[in-house]
């Protein structure tokens, strides 16, 4: 946990799966890219851009669900 905590310390763009990592990398700022593969957790708001994490500490929130959106918020995003 304390080298999850000092990698996200350290980037400024995290890429996260949907979960309490993609919780824990918006408490550091930056973009947060949150993928989410299955169905029972894409219909959920709070791994969808722009959620309520960016309350947490101001994050950029980014939800994808597929392959293809990842990869066009990756390359959209400069990373």
């Amino acid at each position: 946990n304390e080298m999850q905590c000092m990698i996200h310390a350290l980037s400024e763009n995290h890429l996260s799966v949907c979960g309490g990592n993609a919780v824990l990398a918006s408490y550091f700022g930056g973009t947060n890219i949150i993928l989410t593969r299955y169905a029972r957790h894409t219909s959920r708001e709070i791994w969808k851009t722009d959620s309520h994490l960016k309350n947490i500490s101001g994050s950029k929130i980014i939800g994808v669900n597929s392959s293809e959106q990842l990869r066009e918020s990756l390359i959209k995003g400069g990373w």
